[in-house]
Formats: structure tokens, C-alpha cells, sequence
């Protein structure tokens, strides 16, 4: 009798494309993306099991997400929304033009992608800069920003823009700041991207040579400080990401757990003894 072939974790995903937030699910925890593809939420937010979606015990997860989601709404909705032969016009007479949550799509190993930066700058057919928020409090550039950031590059490069001289900027927005996101007018979220864009530039243009910037408490309005962490678009780097996470969705290796306990401990698949591989118990 014939083998029956394995299904891959590709095969149980359930929407067409793989977002680029999904590879950064990965770098975070493997093993809570595999937990999820085997009963996945109706939001598709990973970090909250079927079980407790909607319920109290997941509020502060999706509390995040909605944080969030509300401040990448107002930065979006201060911008000047372009049509695409606005773009394609812009492009061919080698304009400077923004886009602001533009979906971008492509391949790699026969794996459909798609993202949406939060913020893209295009010198007609050059990408110049993209710009990611994260509402965190912590001031450090994660695997899973720095993914998420060298795919939108790949992205790009895959729209057949000239990625060569990109830089990613990632912009820590504490969360202590909530009452000035749930405030952010277009003409605030304006002057916002406009301090993270001059300043990202100002980094790079003292000091060129390097491959990577910091930058703390940039005050983009009275009281309001973020952080900056910026680096330079790296096609191998991002291609090498791509090989070792979309081998995990053709099926040519298992799921990798973290070895962070701090994750562990708060995970909910944990809480709910959903994870035969924890590093601590739940709490601990």
C-alpha cells in the first residue's frame, strides 16, 4: 500500500498567503504557532488559544493587540492615500512618495507571503525607508522586529523596487503612553512620522559606515519619548531567515520551542497545559 504523505503545517494554515506577522510568531515561539495552526483563532491572533478567545483570561493579550491596532490606525489615517496611477505616475517621473499599510505580496520556495509596513518612503522606483511601530516597553530590537522588518524588504524587492540602499527603522512607542495614542490626531501622527523619519536619517548620516543605529528617548511630542532601532536592509540575511522558518511550513522540520522561561510563564497554552514542551510551569 502507498505511503499516504505527510500533511504539512502549510497545508493546515488557513488563509492563502503567510503574513509576514506570522514568521514573526515564529521567531518568538515555534511550538506556540504549531499549538495554534491546531485549532486556530478567528482573529488569527496566535498568542491566544481557541479556548479562551473572547474570554476574560485573554483580555490583556487582545487589550495589546487593540492598543496597538488603534495607534497604527490613527498613523495611517493622517496619511494622503494614493491610487495606484497615482504611484505608477510618481514612480516613473522618480517622485518622493509615502504608503502607509500597503499590502505587499510575493513567494519564496513556493510559500505566497504578503505584509503591510506600517510606513514605506519611495524616491520614485528606490525604497528608502520603512518604518514598523511597536507599542512595548521594552528598548530592544527582538528577532521577531528584525524579521518582521528584513521581510518587508524582501517584499519590496520582490514589488521590483530597488532595495539597495534601504534602511528599516523599528519605533518603540512605550506603553505608559496609552493616553496619548488614544489622543493621536492626523495632524500629531503627521509630525510623529515625520521626528522618527528626520531622526532615523540624522543617525545614519553621522555615522554611514555602520550597519546598524540606536537611538533612546526621541521626543516626538511634549512628554512623549520612543525609542529607535535602525539597520540596513540585508538581502542574504533576510533570504537566510526565509529558508529556516518556511522550512518549518513545507514540512522539513519539526517546530522549535523557545528557550526563554519568561515566555513560558506567561504563555496561555501553558496555562491551559496545552504545550508538552515548557520550559517552567505556568506562573512560575
Amino acid at each position: 500500500m502507498k505511503k499516504k504523505k505527510s500533511e504539512r503545517p502549510l497545508d493546515r494554515f488557513p488563509y492563502s498567503e503567510i503574513g509576514v506577522s506570522y514568521f514573526a510568531e515564529q521567531a518568538y515561539c515555534e511550538k506556540r504557532v504549531e499549538l495554534w495552526l491546531q485549532n486556530p483563532t478567528t482573529s488569527g491572533l496566535v498568542s491566544v488559544p481557541a479556548a479562551l478567545e473572547g474570554l476574560p483570561e485573554a483580555q490583556n493579550q487582545e487589550d495589546l493587540v487593540t492598543s496597538g491596532k488603534e495607534f497604527h490606525e490613527a498613523v495611517e489615517n493622517a496619511s494622503t492615500p494614493l491610487s495606484s496611477s497615482e504611484i505608477a505616475q510618481a514612480v516613473q517621473l522618480g517622485r518622493s512618495f509615502a504608503l502607509a499599510e500597503s499590502r505587499l505580496t510575493g513567494e519564496y520556495r513556493g510559500v505566497r507571503l504578503r505584509g503591510r509596513p506600517d510606513h514605506v518612503f519611495f524616491d520614485g522606483l528606490h525604497a528608502s525607508c520603512v518604518l514598523e511601530y511597536k507599542v512595548t516597553d521594552s528598548n530592544q530590537l527582538q528577532t521577531s522586529h528584525r524579521v518582521q522588518l528584513l521581510l518587508y524588504g524582501y517584499l519590496l524587492g520582490q514589488q521590483n523596487f530597488n532595495i539597495d540602499n534601504l534602511i528599516l527603522v523599528c519605533v518603540l512607542v512605550p506603553r505608559h503612553h496609552d493616553t496619548w495614542l488614544a489622543k493621536l490626531t492626523p495632524s500629531r501622527a503627521r509630525k510623529f512620522v515625520t521626528t522618527i523619519r528626520t531622526q532615523a536619517e540624522s543617525l545614519i548620516a553621522a555615522q554611514p559606515s555602520r550597519k546598524n543605529w540606536h537611538q533612546m528617548s526621541v521626543e516626538v511630542s511634549r512628554g512623549v519619548q520612543v525609542n529607535l532601532r535602525v539597520f540596513r536592509y540585508d538581502q542574504q540575511k533576510a533570504e537566510t531567515e526565509l529558508d529556516f522558518f518556511t522550512a518549518y511550513w513545507l514540512g522539513g522540520r519539526d517546530a522549535i520551542r523557545t528557550t526563554m522561561e519568561s515566555k513560558c510563564a506567561v504563555c496561555q497554552y501553558n496555562q491551559l497545559k496545552l504545550c508538552p514542551v515548557p520550559q517552567v510551569e505556568y506562573g512560575g
